[in-house]
């Protein structure tokens, strides 16, 4: 297990789950239909700042606002932004879910501005109206940006954050691990702040407040309440209007996951999984990597169905791998299945994705969620068909394949099965609370190969590309690399000990007259035609070489991607070939020695013809033997 947490970093966890997973999203309290999105943010290095009221800035003092049985909203604006906070209704119960959500408008003169801030542009505090209670707030200090076009909002749904520890605040550690916030009867004042600065950080700073006041009674019903933004249409029927305290968690949760999942936030979702779920998984890159291609793959919406106690769905039968450690591990009676549907996806089946979300016995309010894997399988894709998954064409995802299995010296025509697997990981504790990075690489991983055997055992492959000659693995449209015997270490110095000691002695060069009987072999361009499958050697000159000794031997290819035909792999090699019977090849200069006179030699290009056209031609350039 893992260690304990310090209690500020449970709820900043939280915080960020509830706040970051939705930075794109615009999320709050909806129907149960999610459009999934791509966020993209920058980062700087922050300069704490001190408010300093610029001149001539016009201020709007913040103007809450609620119509009987709509929304409370409040609004607040400045010359470059406007700032608006919305919560659903102005009376709820003790167990109701209270959802506001802000939204920052940029209203400035420029097509865009960036703002720079701190972990996020809004903050959040609470206030009991006539009271001491209250939650503080409070985020972490790098600096960040976010650009916004004109006219263009960027929505945050309310977050905790705060001091558990402060006994007159009012508001436990369970309180701030809840996800969801509920608040005591009272009168509450819900205020959202914008603290940013344009230029830099430290620059210009802009800083509003808005605040929503809001009535909190007794009462037992939790009533989901539609929030102010809109939804995609959805098919997926509306949820019962009544949820108790767990179920509502446990909406609660898939909704945050998957929010998490569609902004890119994997890192936090990453903390909302089963102890189990990422011993499944076996690293957080793999997670990543996952659920970045199933995003891209399934569509950009998901509808999430009301929590079930089902006992079908909890069927141990029906929870499959996972059955076993959730009777270990969760508390029995507060367990639920929440089911993720993809309406794009053909297929009951493959559509659907249930979750089971509960809390770890012993865990207090610690919530998880265990998804549906099996150990091992975990993100695969089925060749050929999830080969678009790893962005391969069905040509290039067979040439990844064979590569696999060349790499692994197994016998491809062996495999009952074959799945394409996600970025294996770079090792470490799945268990541990810090996320970590994606791997760091000299190479870029392309995909995971599992080959299946009849016997129930399998064996995994990764393919990684990096410096090496180009192939139809690694490119669409690999190009072709020349190796003359510059590249083939022709003049390399072979030594025996550290140099100069045990290095042999420079070849001389040939003398004036001696150098008269030799004759180059100078091309400027030719194009070679590709020829048949197989393998080619093509002869493209013949030079006179002095005394055994090449003192040059080169060539280019021109710029040139293999399109209509594939060298496999991408290559083509010169050799010079001495005509004189029983010579020595032209390995290295030092071993091979000299010969005096004149010998002849042939100078060919060699290469692997993988795949042929009528008119393929390689185009070769500066070619130069003497």
């Amino acid at each position: 297990m893992s260690a304990p947490r310090d209690r500020d970093d449970v709820v900043e966890d939280w915080r960020d789950v509830s706040r970051q997973a939705a930075l794109a999203t615009g999320y709050g309290a909806r129907p149960l239909a999610v459009a999934r999105f791509s966020a993209v943010r920058s980062m700087g290095a922050l300069a704490v700042v001190v408010l300093v009221i610029v001149g001539g800035l016009a201020l709007r003092s913040a103007t809450p606002s609620n119509r009987t049985g709509g929304p409370v909203v409040g609004t607040a604006e400045d010359a470059n932004f406007r700032l608006v906070l919305t919560t659903p209704r102005s009376s709820y119960t003790t167990n109701e879910a209270i959802e506001p959500v802000a939204t920052v408008t940029y209203l400035g003169p420029n097509a865009s501005e960036t703002m720079f801030h701190a972990m996020y542009p809004i903050g959040f505090r609470i206030e009991e109206v006539g009271g001491v209670r209250n939650m503080g707030g409070g985020m972490d200090q790098p600096c960040k940006s976010t650009e916004l076009a004109k006219g263009r909002s960027d929505a945050l749904p309310f977050g905790k954050a705060g001091s558990p520890d402060d006994p007159t605040a009012g508001f436990d550690i369970d309180w701030y691990q809840d996800p969801v916030l509920r608040l005591p009867v009272g009168t509450w004042r819900i205020i959202a702040y914008l603290d940013v600065q344009l230029g830099k950080c430290g620059g210009e700073p802009h800083q509003l407040t808005v605040e929503n006041v809001v009535r909190v009674v007794a009462g037992d019903a939790v009533m989901l309440t539609p929030g102010p933004t809109s939804s995609p249409p959805s098919d997926t029927p509306p949820p019962s209007p009544s949820l108790s305290i767990d179920a509502a968690t446990a909406l609660e949760m898939a909704r945050k996951y998957e929010d998490g999942l569609t902004t890119g936030h994997f890192d936090s979702v990453w903390l909302m999984l089963s102890p189990w779920s990422r011993m499944t998984i076996g690293s957080y890159a793999t997670f990543a990597d996952a659920e970045a291609r199933e995003i891209a793959i399934l569509g950009a919406t998901v509808d999430i169905a009301s929590p079930s106690r089902d006992p079908s769905l909890l069927d141990p039968a029906f929870l499959g791998a996972r059955a076993a450690d959730l009777a270990a591990t969760a508390d029995p009676s507060r367990t639920y299945v929440v089911s993720i549907l993809r309406p794009t996806v053909d297929g009951a089946a493959a559509a659907t994705t249930n979750l089971v979300v509960a809390p770890l016995i012993g865990g207090g309010n610690a919530w998880r969620i265990w998804i549906d894997a099996s150990p091992g399988l975990y993100g695969a894709w089925s060749f050929p068909d999830g080969c678009a998954a790893f962005g391969l064409s069905g040509r290039r995802c067979e040439a990844v394949v064979n590569t696999a299995a060349t790499n692994a010296a197994f016998d491809r025509s062996s495999a009952t099965s074959i799945f394409l697997m996600p970025e294996p990981g770079c090792g470490g504790d799945p268990l541990s609370d810090v996320a970590g990075g994606l791997c760091t690489r000299s190479m870029a991983f392309v995909a995971g190969v599992r080959f299946d055997r009849d016997d129930g055992t399998s064996v995994v492959s990764e393919v990684f590309c990096g410096v090496g000659p180009p192939t139809l693995t690694c490119s669409e449209t690999p190009g072709i690399q020349a190796v003359d015997l510059h590249d083939a270490g022709y003049w390399d110095v072979p030594c025996a000990g550290e140099p100069p000691d045990g290095c042999p002695s420079p070849i001389p060069k040939p003398t004036r007259a001696a150098a008269a009987v030799g004759r180059e072999l100078k091309v400027d361009a030719i194009d070679m035609p590709v020829g048949a499958v197989g393998h080619r050697e093509v002869e493209i000159g013949r030079a006179v070489l002095v005394d055994g000794i090449v003192q040059e031997a080169r060539f280019s290819i021109a710029d040139q991607t293999q399109v209509g035909f594939l060298l496999d792999p991408g290559l083509v090699r010169m050799e010079l070939r001495s005509t004189i019977p029983g010579r020595p090849p032209f390995d290295n200069i030092y071993q091979r020695g000299t010969f005096k006179g004149a010998e002849e030699v042939r100078v060919v290009l060699v290469f692997d013809v993988a795949e042929t056209g009528a008119d393929a031609v390689v185009h070769v350039t500066d070619v130069l033997v003497r």
